[in-house]
């Protein structure tokens, strides 16, 4: 997901839990928040415990939101982007709601053709990169639970996909034959392989930085009398926001069963 790609998933985020659009512009999108958005975003637990303790209507909040920077001067409201607290609260939501769910792909069958569903396990991780600059990257991986091949960027392939919570009428689900939990362990190895190949760049920036910023302050201790406690907490802010890490965080997983001909297209 790119920074212009946050408006519309805010969107769908904000419509599908009935919250209305009030105003919706290219970078910039208010939302009047349904009761339960509000409790879980605006942090106002004491407003929300009296005016139910009084038996009364509480007022939700409309937010602002702006995704485009070029907007962040011509209009009041909150700046959000990958990394930003707003951010992660709705990633927090997302993953809280659905952790692991189970979806069959709408088919068309009929009882002389029974139509076989082939287990995926699709895999939703945002990875987090800290060092000389910060960016998250969202990252959609599906594993076919039968033979492991795997497929970047599935939830892409899926979008215009129709899936229904139980198995249609005439298709029957194949057997799992990888665990999800071996599954799981097969992903992310990958994906670690393909963050150590990609972010050498990145580690090099990062540890170039991090050293350069480490020894002005050592010069800078030896003429300074703070105590070491002051000089042990400057060092570990270096290394906190400088030293290379790249973390990964699950937001939810999904098991999906696809028709052959689906699973096909998935590995062509």
């Amino acid at each position: 997901m790119k920074q212009v790609e946050i408006q519309p998933f805010l969107i769908d985020f904000f419509e599908s839990r009935q919250a209305s659009i009030v105003e919706k512009s290219d970078g910039i999108l208010t939302i009047k928040l349904t009761e339960q958005l509000d409790e879980q975003l605006m942090n106002r637990p004491f407003y929300w415990q009296y005016v139910k303790k009084l038996g009364k209507v509480g007022e939700t909040m409309s937010v602002t939101f702006i995704t485009a920077e070029e907007k962040r001067e011509q209009v009041k409201g909150e700046w959000i982007h990958f990394g930003s607290p707003r951010l992660d609260q709705i990633f927090k939501i997302i993953q809280q709601e659905g952790a692991y769910t189970v979806l069959y792909e709408d088919c068309q069958s009929n009882e002389t053709m029974k139509t076989a569903l082939h287990p995926w396990l699709v895999c939703n991780i945002r990875v987090k990169y800290r060092g000389y600059q910060s960016k998250d990257e969202l990252v959609s991986v599906g594993i076919r639970l039968i033979d492991g091949t795997m497929r970047f960027q599935m939830m892409d392939e899926m979008e215009h996909k129709n899936f229904v919570s139980a198995v249609p009428n005439f298709c029957f689900t194949l057997p799992k034959i990888i665990s999800d939990e071996r599954a799981v362990e097969r992903v992310t190895e990958e994906l670690k392989q393909r963050i150590k190949q990609k972010s050498s760049d990145f580690v090099n920036k990062s540890h170039k930085l991090y050293e350069r910023e480490m020894n002005m302050l050592n010069k800078l201790i030896i003429d300074d009398d703070k105590d070491d406690a002051d000089h042990q907490r400057a060092k570990d802010q270096i290394f906190e926001r400088l030293y290379p890490q790249v973390d990964l965080e699950w937001i939810n997983l999904g098991c999906f069963y696809v028709s052959e001909q689906m699973s096909k297209e998935l590995i062509s």
